[in-house]
């Protein structure tokens, strides 16, 4: 399963320690926004994790996609 870029970039902002706290704070975030695109969002990655398995969450390489990040905002 793969992640477009706002996906990313949004995992970058939570807690993506685990697949169950990513899909723990996006629950969280969902509450607290009053954006219908916004909740659209939290509810549409929140099935791509909870379609996902473990295993497959872990090997996502958050790191690189952390540099490339920080690299285009320099």
């Amino acid at each position: 399963m793969t992640f477009t870029v706002e996906e990313i970039s949004l995992l970058l902002e939570v807690d993506h320690s685990t697949r169950k706290a990513a899909m723990q704070a996006l629950i969280a975030l969902s509450k607290i926004t009053e954006s219908a695109e916004l909740r659209s969002m939290f509810r549409q990655l929140g099935g791509k994790l909870y379609a996902m398995s473990d295993k497959d969450f872990e090997a996502v390489d958050f790191d690189s996609w952390k540099e490339d990040f920080d690299a285009e905002n320099e």
